[in-house]
């Protein structure tokens, strides 16, 4: 099949850190092994031309364009399935013609929501977007896909993909002389970076290993943070760029985790259903965090805080889960394979 997903460089970027860049990579590579030729059209108002993204199998490419140059090569291309992340509806011409064109060459249309809520707004034009632009539409959370429902009745359940590297992981993990324990992720409020910098205060750096590895999204958090974050003399602290050429694929260094701590204090702009939980449960860590969304409803060696704006409960679960041997769950249902046959499954589902 050839199949397309079209994106805005504002929530996604193939060389950007984040659980959605890396839950569309996972799935376009695992499209591409598959045999389907899979194109990425983003749209960026600072950028044009393509690029081409080499793999073991066959190479994704992804075009750039303004919002018009989009709609145009979506008008003039032939693609199967269009996988909308970003929806380019605004234009009702546009909209006329490709409503055209998807049922004279019968194109199947998805759309994907990985953050909650899905809708910012009600208007009418939503009734009419998913009745007859799109057939079938990809949630990435439970709550997510409930919300959705009450728009369409073509929903889909799909866990975020968990790459094979960290199903590897879990059989080479060491044993460390302290309890090693992890932050990941974007270094901001939201994520609970103030929580993690009183957690760390208050555990016996004789017992643990503490260590952080994130990026930060904007100039601000660095200069609020940053400081905040060299005083605590952590035994390590690793500050990435967000934006990366390093490698189409950037995975988050948990090998020698043994608990990952991830006190979220809301999920608005991330995926709903945070993919780093189901990375480190899958590589072999305990995986501390919040009670919220539907963190709760996983199954593995997670222990979820109901009380996650309170430091002090963090550390509590820390002490109280820190020498418990992590226990063994079969976690196939997450991996890639998994995820990507349900997606191609979903797609030829009437």
């Amino acid at each position: 099949m050839r199949i397309l997903f079209v994106v805005s460089s504002n929530s996604f970027d193939f060389h950007r850190l984040g659980g959605i860049e890396t839950s569309i990579k996972e799935l376009a590579l695992f499209l591409v092994s598959e045999h389907n030729d899979v194109t990425i059209y983003q749209i960026n108002k600072a950028k044009k031309g393509k690029a081409e993204i080499t793999t073991d199998f066959r190479p994704i490419t992804i075009h750039y364009g303004n919002i018009s140059d989009i709609r145009k090569k979506l008008l003039l291309s032939k693609f199967d399935v269009i996988n909308f992340i970003h929806t380019p509806f605004e234009s009702m011409l546009f909209t006329v013609l490709f409503l055209v064109k998807k049922y004279l060459f019968k194109i199947t249309t998805t759309k994907f929501f990985f953050t909650y809520p899905p809708f910012r707004k009600h208007d009418s034009f939503q009734v009419i977007k998913y009745k007859y632009l799109i057939d079938k539409c990809f949630t990435f959370s439970k709550r997510l896909m409930d919300e959705v429902k009450l728009r369409t009745s073509n929903v889909y359940f799909l866990v975020p993909p968990v790459s094979d590297y960290f199903f590897k992981l879990h059989g080479e993990r060491k044993q460390n002389s302290k309890i090693n324990i992890m932050y990941l992720g974007r270094l901001s409020k939201d994520k609970g970076l103030d929580l993690v910098i009183d957690i760390y205060q208050n555990l016996d750096r004789n017992r643990y290993c503490l260590r952080i590895c994130g990026y930060f999204a904007n100039e601000n958090d660095r200069l609020f943070y940053l400081k905040k974050l060299n005083s605590l003399a952590l035994n390590e602290l690793k500050i990435v760029e967000r934006n990366t050429q390093l490698s189409f694929f950037t995975y988050p260094p948990i090998d020698n985790c043994d608990i990952l701590l991830l006190p979220y204090q809301n999920l608005t702009g991330s995926v709903d259903l945070p993919l780093l939980v189901l990375e480190g449960v899958v590589s072999g860590c305990k995986v501390i965090t919040s009670s919220i969304g539907d963190i709760p409803l996983l199954k593995g060696n997670i222990y979820c805080v109901t009380n996650f704006h309170n430091a002090e409960d963090f550390v509590c679960m820390i002490e109280k889960v820190a020498n418990k041997r992590a226990k063994k769950y079969n976690y196939n249902e997450f991996s890639i394979k998994s995820i990507g046959k349900k997606y191609l499954e979903f797609l030829m589902l009437n």
